[in-house]
């Protein structure tokens, strides 16, 4: 069975609340999602309800998602 690939190659994840379901955000490249990352984290600073969140960003390859590179070098880069 041949997965197929989504329109998206990219896409960023959120999970509010750790342990609920991940949220899922397209990206077009990782600098976009890198910054996306950081908005949305400084938003969810604001909000009470919010007591955890993890992100990450991942590319869609060889028919699965998996984590893209070094978001964390990425984001220094960016000086986010």
């Amino acid at each position: 069975m041949t997965t197929q690939a989504p329109p998206q190659r990219l896409r960023v994840w959120v999970i509010i609340n750790p342990p609920s379901a991940p949220e899922y955000r397209s990206v077009a490249t990782p600098e976009e999602g890198a910054r996306l990352i950081h908005r949305v984290a400084n938003e969810q600073l604001k909000d009470d309800r919010i007591w955890a969140n993890a992100f990450g960003l991942e590319v869609f390859e060889d028919g699965e998602w998996t984590d893209w590179g070094d978001l964390e070098a990425l984001e220094e880069e960016l000086g986010l």
